[in-house]
């Protein structure tokens, strides 16, 4: 690996620099960053600097993602609750990607898509028509962790608790491979050369001694749709006609 014991790793480009965030193995305790150049072949990441620590009533971090909003730096980043343990996401925010980061927003309640559903994580961020749109999971709240499904939210400005969820709350990635029994997680999506857009996924089996997991993918169509294990079928209530995904 490029970083030893590094997990939950994101990174952010800008200009000829890799901005590489992550949670240390041992304790998930601190985001950690370190650069690399973009020219690189093979990354070489310098000397890490702890850049944010666990807000109040947190005991380890998850998945971060980090953009630009204008001249400031927002991280949306995943940590858990001590109290409930089940995992939220905040906002965070600096004016450099190196830091120091400071927590703006310790829970967004606005991701809770009902009240059996009261956490959040693993975000995507894209920019599209005007607005902000996020990719994330949620996990019902028995154990704080699992099942889990993949929901989508909108947002005007970012740095608030002010998400609307997509699709009238309901799950646009939902599990159904036997590999998914237990969570569809972790969202990533891209554009390819040809303009056509995907969505990947983590499916998790967590059930005995494999840990049986599955990397998923579709491609979307340019128009907003929800995935109902088979395929992409039209939305209940799409924002707008024509609305990009990505």
């Amino acid at each position: 690996p490029v970083v030893s014991g590094a997990k939950h790793a994101s990174i952010y480009v800008e200009g000829d620099i890799i901005h590489l965030y992550y949670t240390d193995a041992a304790t998930s305790a601190g985001i950690w960053h370190a650069t690399a150049a973009l020219a690189d072949a093979v990354p070489a990441f310098g000397t890490a600097t702890q850049v944010l620590t666990l807000p109040a009533g947190s005991n380890m971090f998850g998945n971060t993602f980090v953009v630009k909003d204008g001249t400031t730096y927002r991280m949306m980043v995943e940590h858990k609750a001590t109290g409930t343990g089940r995992w939220q996401q905040g906002w965070a925010s600096a004016s450099n990607p190196a830091g120091p980061w400071a927590i703006e927003v310790n829970t967004l309640q606005s991701l809770w898509p009902e009240a059996n559903r009261q956490g959040s994580g693993g975000a995507w961020l894209t920019q599209e028509n005007g607005k902000w749109v996020l990719w994330f999971h949620s996990s019902w709240n028995w154990n704080g962790l699992l099942p889990s499904d993949i929901y989508r939210a909108t947002a005007p400005v970012l740095g608030a608790d002010n998400w609307t969820l997509t699709d009238n709350g309901q799950p646009v990635i939902t599990r159904r491979a036997a590999h998914e029994v237990d969570q569809v997680a972790d969202v990533e999506l891209i554009r390819a050369p040809d303009g056509a857009a995907y969505a990947f996924w983590t499916g998790m089996h967590n059930r005995g001694a494999q840990f049986v997991g599955a990397i998923s993918c579709a491609r979307l169509l340019p128009t907003m749709l929800r995935w109902d294990g088979a395929r992409w079928a039209p939305a209940e209530e799409p924002d707008e006609p024509g609305y990009s995904i990505v």
